[in-house]
């Protein structure tokens, strides 16, 4: 049978078989508003069941009381009630999600890169943060110790002049240095006496030596990208480059000069 709610104009169908239950009910809710229903004393002869909901364009969901147990009713749509022809929003897939994360995580990637370079630049452009500011750091150090601090007491060269060689490191017992000008040889013995030093020599008294020196030069004119200093050797002026020593066929062309403090170090 067919029955309107009269509170929302919900046209329910009940089947004959839920027919007795309600009766023994004062009355039943309307599952469509909740309102009160009572079955009428005259019950029309049972219409047949209409048919499947996907074939008519409707819905028709099984519905039950939600005030309490009771029998299922079969609800057809009101043509008085509005329906939707919207389509719900697509839930999205894992897939889906899962390609924004790494989206996501490229990004900060890519972010975390550009940061860590700009703290790579800052730092090599930071007092020691590059190899020619670490060298300036050393000399600034080294002119500190006691050796030349008497040395620029006593005149025979300057902080200034030192400040503006290449580098100074400590070796053996004294100093070795490495002008950061380059000069013909007339030029390179007045720089050794005006920063106090000799040139380098090295022919010392102990042959042992020498191969241990040349390497040590080596390493140290290592990023000098080719360039021959000026060094002595058998009393006679030559190029080093280390650690090769050669005769020079002109004393004319410009070199760096290596220099060296401390009578302890076999210098002219």
């Amino acid at each position: 049978m067919k029955l309107a709610c009269p509170h929302c104009t919900q046209i329910l169908e009940i089947a004959p078989e839920n027919v007795a239950p309600l009766r023994a009910q004062p009355h039943f809710p309307c599952p469509s508003c909740g309102g009160k229903m009572t079955l009428p004393e005259v019950v029309a002869v049972p219409m047949p069941k209409p048919p499947p909901a996907a074939k008519m364009g409707g819905k028709a969901p099984l519905l039950s009381s939600s005030k309490g147990p009771g029998p299922k009713f079969q609800e057809q749509t009101s043509p008085l009630a509005p329906t939707s022809t919207e389509a719900s929003a697509p839930i999205p897939s894992v897939e889906t999600v899962g390609r924004g994360l790494n989206r996501n995580l490229l990004v900060l990637g890519v972010a975390v890169l550009v940061l860590m370079g700009g703290i790579g630049i800052y730092l090599a452009m930071a007092p020691g943060g590059d190899v020619h500011q670490t060298r300036e750091q050393r000399v600034r150090e080294i002119i500190r110790n006691q050796y030349f601090t008497d040395l620029i007491a006593s005149g025979a060269t300057t902080k200034k002049e030192l400040l503006g060689l290449w580098d100074i490191q400590p070796y053996g017992g004294g100093f070795i240095g490495l002008s950061d000008e380059t000069c013909a040889w007339e030029h390179a013995l007045e720089l050794a006496k005006r920063s106090g030093a000799s040139v380098l020599k090295l022919d010392s008294a102990e042959a042992a030596s020498r191969a241990p020196m040349l390497g040590w030069l080596a390493d140290v004119s290592a990023d000098l990208d080719g360039s021959t200093l000026w060094i002595l050797d058998g009393g006679e002026p030559k190029a080093l480059h280390a650690p090769e020593v050669s005769r020079v066929t002109t004393l004319d062309r410009p070199r760096r000069v290596l220099l060296a403090w401390d009578g302890r170090i076999t210098v002219q």
